[in-house]
């Protein structure tokens, strides 16, 4: 992408667990803003339980179904700013 964007970025980690798995899904690859900001969130069925602002995340999940976990980049100087990215869990009882 153009030097400064964030970029084609995606959510990379595991896609199917069972109900109490903790994993840790990182952002691949870095965004290309330097000055890039991080928000994730996940629906209902999991928690982030790190801080959910790095360009990764500690995520526990915490009900069978399938979990969203989405995560926005901003960035202040990228002109491709906000840019969304998610990534569906099924999560097993």
């Amino acid at each position: 992408g153009t030097a400064g964007n964030i970029g084609n970025v995606a959510i990379a980690g595991t896609t199917s667990c069972s109900v109490g798995f903790s994993g840790t899904y990182y952002l691949v690859p870095e965004s290309g803003a330097s000055d890039s900001t991080y928000a994730w969130s996940v629906d209902a069925g999991a928690n982030v339980t790190a801080p959910n602002t790095n360009d990764s995340a500690e995520i526990n999940f915490t009900a069978a179904g399938t979990t969203v976990i989405t995560a926005v980049i901003t960035s202040a100087s990228a002109a491709d700013s906000p840019v969304t990215v998610t990534l569906s869990v099924t999560v097993n009882a």
